[in-house]
């Protein structure tokens, strides 16, 4: 059984990200958030825009309460230092929590 520092950095080391969808509409990380994606979303008000083309889709499929993971294909998103990140995103339900695990491609 791995400790939650073990698994903290289990995921940090395969570069994903968990996020989940508030019933508010917002989003926010579970967890530790890895260095590249708070990069990504840094500032005082974080910003997901680049989750914009997904989340439709996405809440079609929590919405249906399908089984498995509905996945992104590669998103591609530009940080404010000009260079460009690849990522995919999966949308999953676990019970009645909405999530989104991200992963870092480059």
């Amino acid at each position: 059984m791995l400790t939650p520092e073990e698994t903290r950095d289990f995921w940090m080391a395969l570069h994903w990200a968990l996020l989940e969808r508030l019933p508010d509409g917002s989003i926010r990380a579970v967890g530790e958030v890895p260095g590249w994606l708070s990069r990504l979303v840094s500032g005082e008000h974080p910003s997901f825009s680049f989750f914009e083309n997904f989340l439709p889709d996405a809440n079609d499929f929590w919405d249906a309460r399908r089984p498995g993971s509905l996945k992104s294909g590669l998103c591609t998103q530009t940080g404010e230092e000009g260079c460009e990140w690849h990522f995919e995103i999966s949308a999953m339900c676990v019970g009645e929590r909405r999530l989104l695990m991200v992963r870092l491609l480059n």
